[in-house]
């Protein structure tokens, strides 16, 4: 996903531990399911998901192996080996991400890159 359209704005999409937040700070912009997609894909999926923050992503890679283990029971799909955007932004041009081989943060990746992203929904 390339995540932001408005690649060198920053929104303030700031909260480290709470997705929600962001996806209510990107709630309040015109045009947001146009704007930044990524956001709009998570939302589609029903009330209560979204892109989770920094903090919720790497609680995600701690927890990897348990959770791909239960996704594949239901369906879902595993965690691979590669970067996770956050819907956390550290500038106008970049974002967090979580690297799922080794966890490592890359903190100003930029918001014009690509990556995959794992909506997620608070039950």
């Amino acid at each position: 996903w390339n995540k932001w359209k408005d690649q060198n704005k920053m929104i303030g999409a700031i909260y480290t531990q709470d997705g929600m937040k962001n996806l209510e700070v990107v709630h309040r912009i015109p045009g947001w399911r146009e704007k930044y997609p990524v956001f709009a894909a998570c939302a589609k999926l029903g009330e209560g998901w979204y892109l989770p923050a920094e903090e919720e992503l790497n609680k995600l890679y701690v927890n990897r192996a348990d959770l791909s283990n239960q996704a594949r029971i239901f369906g879902g799909s595993s965690f691979i080996e590669t970067r996770y955007w956050s819907s956390t932004e550290t500038s106008s041009t970049g974002a967090w991400n979580v690297i799922f081989d080794n966890g490592h943060y890359l903190n100003a990746y930029g918001k014009i890159n690509q990556g995959r992203i794992r909506a997620i929904a608070v039950f």
